[in-house]
């Protein structure tokens, strides 16, 4: 999966913003927000794969879609 997301600083701490979701986390040094944003959208897609209806075929059948994903910014 890819994505665009944009890393900004706010006080003592670094943002990072998922550009397509608008999904959102933060740390303290750009690595560690990147790596937070990661998890956060690991989990935003989890939760929309179980809101989805038990009779509603998903594209992508693999275990973990998120393991080859690559993040931009």
């Amino acid at each position: 999966m890819k994505t665009l997301i944009e890393v900004h600083r706010e006080g003592t701490y670094f943002v990072a913003v998922d550009l397509l979701t608008n999904v959102a986390d933060q740390g303290s040094s750009e690595e560690e927000a990147i790596k937070n944003l990661k998890k956060g959208l690991e989990e935003h897609y989890q939760i929309l794969v179980e809101l989805t209806p038990h009779d509603h075929k998903l594209a992508n059948s693999r275990k973990n879609p998120f393991k080859r994903a690559f993040f931009f910014y």
